[in-house]
């Protein structure tokens, strides 16, 4: 018994071949070896049995993880499907949304311009007729993009019908002067040295000058960086956009490249992008399949960022779990090759028991299949040492992967400074536009007070606020043609020194309308006791409509390939509600109560009734001031979602 014990503390694998080969020269001894070898097939084919357990568990729990791991992306992906068809469909349902916007924004300056020929014509012949088409005419200019429009149609509509007649004669024509003076200001701050030279040359002559350079001057001033742009694109483009490019780039003109940035580029990448998409569905993982359906169900833009960042972010993915999964079955062998050893030790085993006995017949069978068992073994080795292979090799592929995804996001970083840097001076120009344009008003309204509180007439009253308000426009325009100075200045440093917006780091995020903390320049005097809230409001909400309409424009200029389209529908879309919502605060802060305002505004509105509606403001004044806050977040939101929209529909 105790020799027993002796040989059972011994590692039994050790002493099978030496004590067959003892058993095998004494025979004597055949007995005490029949016993231990009875011990040692007990351990082996225990250790045998476990480890093939272990093997068929780590088998099954791998099939399990992979079964749950379809089902998950199975059920994931009908989920992202049915949001791609839900993008899609917002899409399909927004296109003749804004073109019914845009056709209906064309009808009102059509009929705008109507009313303002039909007053004018009246004028001096049937006063009380121009003065109605001039109100029709003013409500239509509350929306307008122009500060200064929207300000001196506010303050017709707030005044008398002598203000009004005023405002037809005069008034409104100095007004859109201004309002195209601003916009001047802002090209030269954006484009190219020759684009801020010829503005500054604009700026000096007139509104005739300036209105040339706004329709031509400054798009023929911006020819060599759209051919710069062409050709920086082509370099990594696709079929479509190559050939589009190439025509564009052989025509030459001006109008050719234009039209291929604003236009052409984003039907021709379009093409490029869904035939890359559906390569990758061919040819990749399931992971990349899956996004490739979704980019298929869902929008241009989804497709777009697909080819961007979304095909290499899903390539990792897959190569993530290739290397996983390879990683287990690597594992899963070496449990099967030490199940294949320990049969191999319990053939070895039963082997050196038979020859003990003298059954050469049995240890024969036992040896050939303890052989096997040491082949099978040497398989699952060999299969085991090729998925740690494929499972680095997948592990690189990630890597190189992540890198690559990396590199995409860097690159549309560095693609959207130029918009971002565009939109950040779009913010200071209507912030200073405001500004004057509220100072000027401020000025004009004091002056009128003044003049009446001296006992002066309404005449007199009226002149003594247009020389304050001419006093208020003339220091703009000498501010005007200082700033278009030295932003040629700075423009042609830049070039000097060959400094862009798309290398300045500083251009990675935009400031829009609010994002400073600003009062939207409303802060310039003359806002009633107790109404700064509101004359804030009124300013915030001017700027919003201004920031807008600049940023649509700067987008028209400089247009970045495949952003100009988005952001000009957009923009426009902001620009009509936040300019109706800046004359809307203005009447809170400066009264609605003249019932000049609401007889002009909305006594010729078609669908209102004057006293109604008039009504159902005052009722609801409390509850728009109380939802202040909240609404001022909103148009943050909208307005920034403009830039960044295009950053990351796939995470």
């Amino acid at each position: 018994g105790s020799m027993v014990k002796w040989l059972q503390s011994l590692h039994p694998w050790s002493l099978v071949a030496p004590l067959r080969d003892f058993a095998l020269s004494h025979p004597v001894g055949a007995g005490l070896t029949v016993a231990f070898l009875q011990v040692v097939v007990g351990a082996a084919l225990k250790a045998a049995e476990t480890a093939g357990e272990a093997t068929e568990q780590a088998t099954e729990v791998f099939n399990v993880a992979r079964a749950a791991e379809k089902k998950m992306l199975e059920a994931d992906l009908a989920a992202s499907l049915e949001q791609a068809r839900d993008a899609k469909r917002f899409e399909d349902d927004l296109k003749p949304a804004l073109a019914k916007q845009q056709t209906q924004a064309a009808q009102t300056g059509e009929e705008t311009k109507r009313l303002i020929s039909e007053a004018g014509e009246k004028l001096g012949k049937d006063d009380q007729g121009a003065v109605q088409a001039a109100r029709q005419a003013a409500v239509n200019l509350l929306s307008s993009q122009g500060t200064w429009t929207r300000a001196a149609a506010e303050d017709a509509l707030s005044g008398s019908d002598e203000d009004m007649k005023a405002w037809i004669k005069q008034d409104r024509v100095d007004a859109e002067h201004q309002d195209d003076r601003e916009k001047t200001v802002f090209f030269s701050r954006i484009g190219t040295p020759r684009t801020a030279a010829a503005a500054e040359d604009a700026l000096a002559k007139g509104p005739e000058a300036v209105q040339e350079f706004l329709t031509k001057g400054a798009f023929e001033t911006q020819k060599e960086e759209y051919r710069f742009q062409i050709l920086k694109v082509v370099n990594e483009a696709g079929k479509a956009v190559k050939d589009a490019a190439t025509k564009a780039l052989d025509d030459g003109s001006t109008e050719a490249l234009h039209s291929f940035l604003t236009e052409g580029y984003t039907k021709a990448q379009a093409e490029d992008d869904r035939f890359q998409v559906l390569r990758q569905l061919e040819q990749g993982g399931p992971m990349m399949k899956a996004a490739a359906q979704v980019a298929l169900e869902g929008t241009d833009t989804m497709r777009r960022v697909f080819v961007e960042r979304a095909q290499y972010r899903a390539a990792q993915a897959d190569q993530d779990a290739a290397a996983h999964t390879a990683a287990i079955q690597a594992q899963i062998s070496v449990a099967a090759k030490a199940t294949s050893q320990a049969y191999e030790n319990a053939e070895t085993a039963f082997e050196a028991a038979a020859r003990a006995q003298g059954k050469a017949d049995d240890a024969k069978k036992y040896a050939a299949q303890a052989q096997a068992k040491a082949k099978e073994a040497q398989g699952h080795a060999n299969r085991a040492q090729e998925f740690a292979d494929q499972a680095d090799k997948s592990a690189a592929s990630a890597a190189a992967s992540a890198k690559t995804a990396k590199a995409a996001a860097a690159k549309a970083q560095v693609a959207s400074r130029q918009a971002n840097y565009s939109a950040t001076q779009a913010t200071a120009s209507a912030q200073q536009a405001v500004a004057s344009a509220a100072g000027a008003q401020a000025s004009a309204s004091r002056a009128k007070a003044a003049a009446i509180e001296a006992g002066k007439d309404a005449a007199a009253a009226r002149v003594a606020a247009s020389q304050a308000k001419q006093i208020a426009q003339n220091k703009r325009e000498a501010e005007q043609r200082a700033a278009a100075e030295a932003a040629r200045k700075r423009a042609e440093e830049a070039a000097k020194q060959k400094q862009r917006p798309e290398d300045d780091a500083k251009n990675d995020k935009a400031e829009l309308p609010g994002s400073k903390g600003g009062d939207g320049g409303s802060s310039s005097g003359g806002c009633p006791p107790g109404k700064q809230t509101w004359c804030d409001w009124a300013g915030y909400m001017s700027e919003t409509s201004t920031w807008t309409g600049w940023a649509a424009a700067a987008a028209n200029l400089i247009p970045a390939p495949g952003v100009a389209q988005g952001v000009s529908a957009v923009a426009g879309g902001i620009s009509l509600l936040s300019g109706v919502g800046s004359s809307i605060f203005t009447g809170v802060a400066y009264g609605f109560g003249s019932d000049e305002f609401w007889t002009s505004a909305l006594g010729t509105t078609v669908g209102f009734v004057g006293g109604k509606f008039k009504s159902a403001v005052s009722k609801g004044a409390g509850l728009v001031k109380s939802a202040g806050t909240k609404a001022k977040e909103v148009f943050g939101d909208a307005a920034g979602s403009i830039y960044s929209g295009v950053t990351g529909l796939f995470g």
